[in-house]
């Protein structure tokens, strides 16, 4: 199974610690002055195996995990 992906990074802005974000492609809701208007668009994007996301993930020094889009 494959997931659309934006960008996926490590970081330590949004939220605690060092966490593994991962911005996921496609929206309808159109918010007005959304922070992540690159993303919107539903053909766009990466298609990323869900096992290749959860590898990075798991060998990944993380205090957590943030899912955005």
């Amino acid at each position: 199974m494959k997931i659309r992906v934006y960008n996926y990074a490590i970081t330590t802005i949004l939220g605690r610690g060092e966490r593994f974000v991962l911005w996921v492609q496609g929206c309808y809701k159109r918010c007005f002055n959304c922070m992540a208007a690159d993303s919107l668009d539903i053909n766009k994007g990466k298609l990323i195996d869900i096992k290749d996301i959860a590898q990075k993930i798991n060998s990944a020094k993380i205090d957590g995990i943030t899912i955005s889009g």
